[in-house]
């Protein structure tokens, strides 16, 4: 879409071709299992202040919020693939952000009053009784997490996240 600053009324379309090659898979960060959950660093260590996550997978509301109380997760709605069948599944995975005194909801830039130094790894779940209608099988998925800073808001960074399930029961 291409528009004028000076004519707001002007607008018009242009098609772009493209030509795209994918020469690689991006690096992983971390893998979530059915009895694993990921849980990354402390990140706070190199940036100042607190960090918070936030992810396009994310249900409900995706933006930063500040709340003193360590209480729920973020639920996150991803897309697995059978690995035999190569059928689609919807899961539910859970997000939280550890704010040195507890678990909150993974968009929470909070932390605990008198706690130093500020915490806030993630960690990601897979709890089975979020999905209990995921039937038998292997599957696996991605996850993408963009980390931010509150307080440095320069600062930015994404998380690839390797989905990887066994079913049994």
């Amino acid at each position: 879409m291409v528009k004028s600053l000076y004519n707001r009324s002007y607008s018009d379309e242009v098609t772009v071709a493209t030509n795209i090659e994918i020469s690689s898979a991006l690096p992983s960060d971390g893998v979530i299992t059915d009895s694993t959950p990921y849980v990354s660093p402390r990140y706070e260590k190199d940036v100042y202040g607190t960090v918070y996550y936030l992810s396009d997978n994310k249900m409900n509301r995706n933006r930063v919020v500040w709340r003193r109380y360590n209480r729920g997760y973020s639920r996150l709605k991803v897309n697995v693939t059978n690995t035999e069948t190569g059928e689609q599944q919807t899961i539910m995975l859970r997000g939280e952000r550890y704010m040195g005194c507890g678990w909150t909801i993974m968009n929470n830039a909070a932390y605990c009053r008198y706690m130093r130094p500020v915490y806030g790894e993630l960690r990601v779940s897979f709890i089975a009784d979020d999905n209990k209608d995921l039937p038998i099988g292997a599957y696996s998925g991605s996850l993408s997490v963009n980390m931010k800073g509150l307080h440095k808001r320069g600062f930015t960074r994404d998380l690839n996240l390797d989905i990887k399930l066994n079913i049994t029961e």
